[in-house]
C-alpha cells in the first residue's frame, strides 16, 4: 500500500507554536527540503502567527537578502528588526555574519524584557554546525530548538493497527523526503538526484568552502556501501585520497548537515569488546541509494539486511526527536564476533535490539524475543533482546 501524505497532516505547526515563547528565539533545524519552509508558510498563512506590517521574513538563500544583511553590525540588526513583531530568518546558515545577527537579536530581547515588549524571532537552519552559533556560547540568549526531519513511518501510517500499511519496499528504496515520497518511482529518482546535489554539494561544499568535491563524493559513496559496518578512518582516508584529519572533519560536517549519524561501540566491561571504530548510517535511505545508484527491489538486493538496519535506526532517531527524547545509543561487538545492533541506555538500564528483515514477512516466522549473546549476558546480566522485523516495527518505534 502506497500512502500519500499532505504536509499539512504532519501537525507540526501547532507543535512548533507551542515552542514559541515571547522571551525565547525559536530555532527550526533540519535538512533542506524536509518541510521547514512549508512549516513557516503554514504558521503564517493560517494566522497562527500574525503576519502583516508587523511581519518581516528574510530568506537568506536569496543573494540580495544576504547582501542587505551581511555588513550590518549587531546594533544595526537590532534597529532593523525592532520595527516588526515577528521576524523570520530562513536558511540563516548562509549568513557569514550570523554571530552578529544573533547578537542583534539578543540586544532586542534584552530590551524586550526591560520594556515588556514582545518580538517573536524564528531562525531556520539546515546545518547543526550553525544551529548553535559561536556567539550562543558567550551570551545569555534564551532559545528553543524544534526539529523538522524527513517524513517518518509513524507519520505515514498514523494510528493504523495494520503493520503493513506502509510499503516498506518502497521506503527502503526511495526514503522519506516529502517530495520523494509523494512522487511516482521514476520521478522519485529525479527528485533524489536533485536533492542530493543541492543538499550535499550546495549546502555543504559552498557553505563550508570544501574544494575537494571528488574526495567528498568518494567518502559518501564508501559510507553508502558500508552502512552497518565499523569504519576505519585511516582506510577511508586512503580510499578518498585524504588525510585522517580531513576525513574526520568531513564526517563531522555530514553529521552536522543531517546526512549521516554516528553509532559508537559500548565497551565497559571487557578487553574483548570492540572499542575503537564507529558505524555510520544515513538519515534518509533514499539518499544512500542515490549515492550508489541502486533503487532495486528489496527482495533482489544483497544489502537488504543493512538497509533494514539503517531504516530502523533512522526511524527510531526521528521518533525520539519528535518526542523530544534523548538517550545514549551504542552497538556492541566482541572480537570473536558476538554482536548486538543497538543498545539504548535509559537511566541505568541497557536495552538491546537486533534488526532482522524477514524475507517471509507474510508468515510470522521470527520471534521478537531472543537470547542475548553469551558474552553480553555474562558481562551485563541481561538475558533477552528484542528482535525487530516488519511485524513489530511499529511497536519498536512507539516504545
Amino acid at each position: 500500500m502506497y500512502v500519500m501524505l499532505n504536509l499539512q497532516d504532519r501537525g507540526y505547526s501547532h507543535k512548533a507554536i507551542q515552542k514559541i515563547d515571547k522571551n525565547k528565539v525559536l530555532f527550526i533545524v533540519g535538512p533542506r527540503r524536509s518541510g521547514k519552509t512549508h512549516l513557516i508558510n503554514e504558521m503564517t498563512d493560517e494566522n497562527i502567527l500574525v503576519p502583516g506590517p508587523s511581519f518581516k521574513r528574510f530568506n537568506c538563500d536569496i543573494h540580495n537578502v544576504r547582501c542587505s544583511l551581511e555588513n550590518k553590525s549587531a546594533k544595526e540588526v537590532q534597529e532593523l528588526i525592532s520595527k516588526y513583531r515577528l521576524v523570520i530568518f530562513e536558511e540563516a546558515q548562509n549568513m557569514s555574519n550570523l554571530d552578529s545577527i544573533i547578537e542583534g537579536i539578543t540586544l532586542l530581547k534584552d530590551d524586550d524584557e526591560k520594556d515588556s515588549n514582545t518580538h517573536r524571532i524564528i531562525i531556520t537552519l539546515s546545518s547543526l554546525s550553525q544551529r548553535k552559533p559561536r556567539y550562543l556560547n558567550r551570551i545569555n540568549l534564551k532559545y528553543v530548538i524544534f526539529h523538522v526531519m524527513p517524513l517518518s513511518i509513524l507519520e505515514i501510517i498514523g494510528n493504523s493497527e495494520k503493520p503493513n500499511d506502509i510499503n516498506l519496499d518502497r521506503a527502503m528504496r526511495f526514503g522519506f523526503y516529502p517530495e520523494v515520497w509523494n512522487s511516482n518511482d521514476e520521478d522519485a529518482k529525479d527528485v533524489l538526484e536533485e536533492l542530493v546535489h543541492e543538499h550535499l554539494y550546495r549546502s555543504i561544499l559552498d557553505n563550508q568552502q570544501i574544494n575537494k568535491t571528488k574526495s567528498l563524493h568518494e567518502l559518501l559513496r564508501q559510507l553508502a556501501l558500508n552502512i552497518g559496518e565499523e569504519i576505519s578512518i585511516s582506510k577511508l582516508a586512503k580510499y578518498c585520497d585524504l588525510d585522517n584529519k580531513t576525513v574526520e572533519r568531513y564526517l563531522n560536517l555530514l553529521i552536522e548537515s543531517f546526512v549521516i549519524f554516528r553509532l559508537g561501540p559500548l565497551n565497559r566491561r571487557s578487553k574483548n569488546e570492540v572499542k575503537v571504530r564507529d558505524k555510520y548510517y544515513f538519515w534518509d535511505i533514499g539518499v544512500r541509494n542515490c549515492l550508489i545508484d541502486n533503487y532495486g527491489l528489496v527482495a533482489n538486493r544483497v544489502d537488504r539486511q543493512a538497509l533494514w538496519e539503517n531504516l530502523c535506526l533512522a526511524e527510531r532517531k526521528k521518533a525520539a526527536l519528535f518526542r523530544e527524547q534523548s538517550f545514549p545509543s551504542f552497538f556492541w561487538r566482541t572480537h570473536d564476533d558476538q554482536h548486538i545492533d543497538l543498545i539504548e541506555e535509559e537511566d541505568t538500564w541497557l536495552i538491546p535490539y537486533n534488526f532482522r528483515w524477514n524475507d517471509f514477512q507474510d508468515i510470522d516466522t521470527l520471534d521478537t524475543k531472543m537470547q542475548t549473546p553469551s558474552a553480553f549476558k555474562k558481562l551485563y546480566g541481561i538475558e533477552t533482546l528484542t528482535q525487530v522485523s516488519q511485524t513489530n516495527l511499529k511497536d519498536f518505534l512507539n516504545e
